[in-house]
């Protein structure tokens, strides 16, 4: 008699918390998203709009409680300019996601349209022109490189990667990467390909094999491009290259150096 009545109230307290759970399930159901994206260009705000409707789409009628980020990440994915930065449920009803806009960085040139790039290499579009789609000014021009990849992929090709960290560096230092450098040319050649960084000053900084001590490179170029007086970035160049066991960076700066290009 005392194994049926602890059953019973064992069977009584799994229904009644099936019940309560039925009802709270009932009760904490998304109905709203809010997306936080800071914008920028009038491309994005649009973009933005048609981002939260597809999040809108996904999570009407979903447990607020059980919803989780696997899903806006994935709608994500189609939206190359947009990376999440947060998510959170604001119960009883609501998801408010948080995103930033993708800034365009670079664009490298194929053929007769562009790849334009994030600064982390990211491929945000293929199109036919190469001014930065915020206010119209120029992203940095690459060309002599072979870039694929497709939207919201990292960019491949030779090179792209240590061009991609060594202009990582020096936005580290220089406050940002675009407003510094205008072009950079791949310039293949018998002893070794070299990077040629042109910046808006006037000079010019070639690295020799970008492949080799890539960071070290990086990170000296930087700091003798900072050493430089206010005349001296206005002509000559840096050159770049490794000592012949390629242990160690060696470069020069010289008023004279036209860097063959």
């Amino acid at each position: 008699m005392q194994k049926k009545k602890i059953v019973t109230v064992i069977l009584t307290a799994i229904l009644f918390l099936s019940a309560a759970l039925i009802g709270v399930a009932n009760v904490y159901r998304v109905d709203s998203v809010v997306l936080n994206a800071g914008t920028v260009s009038s491309a994005a705000r649009a973009e933005a709009e048609a981002l939260k409707k597809e999040l809108e789409e996904a999570y009407a009628g979903e447990s607020s409680i059980f919803a989780g980020e696997t899903v806006a990440k994935e709608i994500f994915e189609k939206y190359p300019y947009f990376r999440m930065s947060g998510f959170e449920r604001a119960f009883p009803n609501q998801l408010v996601i948080e995103a930033t806009e993708e800034e365009e960085v670079f664009a490298v040139a194929q053929g007769e349209n562009y790849f334009v790039l994030a600064g982390d290499g990211t491929v945000l579009g293929v199109r036919s022109d190469s001014a930065n789609r915020v206010d119209g000014s120029a992203n940095i021009l690459v060309s002599g490189l072979s870039a694929s990849g497709a939207e919201g992929e990292k960019v491949r090709g030779e090179h792209t990667a240590e061009l991609i960290e060594i202009c990582r560096v020096m936005a580290t230092s220089l406050n940002g990467v675009r407003s510094n450098v205008k072009e950079i040319k791949l310039i293949p050649e018998g002893t070794g390909p070299r990077l040629i960084f042109y910046m808006r000053e006037g000079v010019k900084i070639s690295v020799k094999n970008p492949s080799v001590l890539t960071a070290e490179k990086a990170s000296a170029l930087t700091e003798k491009y900072l050493s430089l007086s206010v005349e001296q970035r206005l002509t000559g160049g840096i050159q770049v290259i490794e000592s012949p066991d390629q242990t160690k960076v060696l470069l020069d700066y010289s008023p004279n150096y036209l860097l063959g290009v």
